[in-house]
Parts: structure tokens; C-alpha cells; sequence
């Protein structure tokens, strides 16, 4: 069986197999293409940002696998999920981190807020007030104080009444995906209520908390 094989002047002739005096060079045919893994994360993520994909099909790409690092597909699955949510000028940032041992804390104190509409009390927040560098939010690096708390290991917690939201956080496991809410160059937006000594305060509170700072915040 022959090869094609290449003349010095460009011409191609049928030779025998292995050439002769290195004067014939085989050509060899290009393989086939391949997806590849990499390809495939980038995909995803690209398809999560469209604003055409429907949130529940962003969602099916979001995993429940909170140990090890996070795949980049999964994180920008998140951010496009919660940039819907928020809007655009709000940056998303997702922590994947493990606490140090069953029961222990994340090295952070959480604070409570509400927005309020004509005097009513109508949309609670979570702000991280303040990070141990030593803690496992700390030694992640990820999160600020003054981010706001949207979602952890895929339970919304945007709305949620403040004793559940910090009643969740204590009950943490080991590895913990913590979804925040970012918005550079703005304060956070301090209407504080204290929690920390009385379980019906967030839902039981008077007219006379409402533009008060509390400045002591829960550890969890």
C-alpha cells in the first residue's frame, strides 16, 4: 500500500510505504476535534449569563457539592441567578469555605436590617458587620464586611426573619457555599435591630426602633 508523498517541487506522487532517501514526507490526516471538560465549564457558563436562559434552567446548573473548591461554571451560575435577582449594579460574590469543626462558628457577627415603606416594616436584610481574619470566612478571603447575605448552601435567606436566618448559620455543617450581596462605594444601610437579647424583637418591634442604630451584633 502507498503514501502520498511530497516532491522539492511541490508536486505529490505515490510512493512506497516509508520513502526513500528521506526524499517523500508522509502527510498526515488531521484527527477529529474533541470537546473537551474545560470547554464544556465554558459553555455552561456562558449559557447562565444569557438573558434568554430561564432562571430554572441557570438553577439546573447549580450544584450541591460544597466541598473543595468551587467550579467556575457552578460560580457563574450563581452570579447570574442572583444578578437577575438583585440587578445589575449589585456585584454577587460566592464563599466556598469549611468551618474548622462540627458546632464551630464562621468568624463572623451579623447584623439585621428592614427597609421600611409609609412606616411599615416590609423587607429584612443580613450584613456581615464584622470578619475574624483568623476565622474560616477570614482565612477565605472572599467576603467583606458590609456584604449582605443572600443564600447559603442554597437556601435563600434574602427576606427570611433575622432569628432564622442566624439560627441557620449556628447550625451550619463543615462545608458551607455562602451567596453575598455586594454594592461598591455604598454604605450599608444601618436601621439596626437588636436580636441578640430578645427572640420576638425582630417580629414584635415598636414604632421608636425605627432609625435607631443597635450597635451590638450576633456572632455565628
Amino acid at each position: 500500500m502507498g503514501t502520498i508523498g511530497a516532491t522539492t517541487d511541490g508536486s505529490e506522487k505515490e510512493g512506497e510505504e516509508g520513502g526513500r532517501d528521506g526524499e517523500e514526507t508522509e502527510i498526515e490526516v488531521e484527527g477529529e476535534s474533541h470537546t473537551t471538560v474545560d470547554s464544556l465549564v465554558l459553555e455552561q457558563a456562558v449559557e447562565a449569563m444569557n438573558p434568554d436562559v430561564m432562571l430554572e434552567d441557570v438553577e439546573c446548573l447549580i450544584d450541591t457539592d460544597y466541598t473543595g473548591e468551587l467550579k467556575p461554571s457552578v460560580e457563574e451560575a450563581i452570579r447570574a441567578k442572583w444578578s437577575r435577582i438583585m440587578g445589575p449594579d449589585v456585584e454577587i460574590v460566592v464563599a466556598q469555605l469549611c468551618k474548622f469543626g462540627e458546632g464551630g462558628g464562621l468568624g463572623i457577627s451579623l447584623e439585621g436590617t428592614v427597609d421600611v415603606e409609609d412606616g411599615q416594616e416590609v423587607r429584612p436584610h443580613h450584613y456581615i458587620r464584622s470578619i475574624l481574619p483568623d476565622g474560616p470566612v477570614g482565612i477565605n478571603r472572599r467576603l467583606r464586611s458590609g456584604d449582605e447575605l443572600l443564600e447559603v448552601n442554597g437556601l435563600r435567606l434574602l427576606g427570611m426573619n433575622h432569628i432564622e436566618v442566624v439560627t441557620i448559620l449556628k447550625d451550619l455543617p463543615m462545608n458551607v457555599r455562602m451567596v453575598c450581596a455586594r454594592r461598591p462605594g455604598e454604605p450599608v444601610p444601618y436601621r439596626v435591630i437588636d436580636t441578640s437579647q430578645d427572640r420576638e424583637a425582630f417580629a414584635a418591634r415598636v414604632s421608636n426602633y425605627l432609625g435607631k442604630k443597635f450597635p451590638r451584633a450576633i456572632n455565628v
